[in-house]
């Protein structure tokens, strides 16, 4: 969870940056982003609980897509589209990643065990993502994007380690055999 929080820091930070050259204003622009932020992540709610069999892995590949989408969108400076579309358009491209982010988060969240502890270690990295996002200096605002995806994939690690460990068989004082697990 502190990935998940890590990389979302990061995707916001970047969707900021990157529509501040569409709207100018730095109150309309956080406004707009948090905004399409709130309604993806509460999307992304409905949709875990409409659907109860959620599979991660096919949300991780949204989530792939929609990061290598928001690196190579660009804002435009002009267009053919109303100002208005062109907006939502490129609030709903840069966003993107927070609704499949969102959709691993509450099904992972609903999944775990100790949600106090889950939550803290997400709000630790979203803490720790505002230091990470100082990275955009050196290697650009874009690179974001690139960073946040492996921070994702990052994340992903021990959820396709897990399912693969073999439980071992220990005695219990009873005689019997019981499987626990090796975490």
């Amino acid at each position: 969870m502190f990935f998940l929080g890590l990389a979302f820091m990061l995707v916001e930070t970047k969707s900021i940056t990157q529509l501040s050259l569409l709207f100018g204003a730095t109150w309309i622009v956080s406004a707009v982003v948090i905004l399409v932020i709130l309604m993806l992540a509460f999307a992304a709610n409905r949709v875990v609980d409409r659907f109860r069999v959620m599979r991660v892995p096919v949300a991780y590949v949204g989530l792939v897509l929609a990061l290598v989408l928001d690196y190579v969108y660009h804002v435009p400076t002009s267009s053919a589209f109303p100002p208005l579309v062109l907006s939502a358009l490129s609030a709903m491209v840069c966003c993107l990643p927070v609704f499949f982010g969102g959709i691993i988060f509450s099904v992972l969240l609903s999944r775990g065990s100790n949600a106090v502890m889950l939550l803290a270690a997400n709000v630790l990295g979203v803490a720790f993502g505002r230091l990470l996002e100082n990275f955009c200096v050196v290697t650009g605002i874009k690179s974001l994007s690139l960073i946040a995806m492996g921070l994702y994939l990052l994340f992903a690690v021990p959820l396709i380690i897990a399912p693969r460990r073999k439980p071992q068989n220990t005695t219990t004082h009873s005689g019997e055999t019981s499987a626990v697990p090796l975490s």
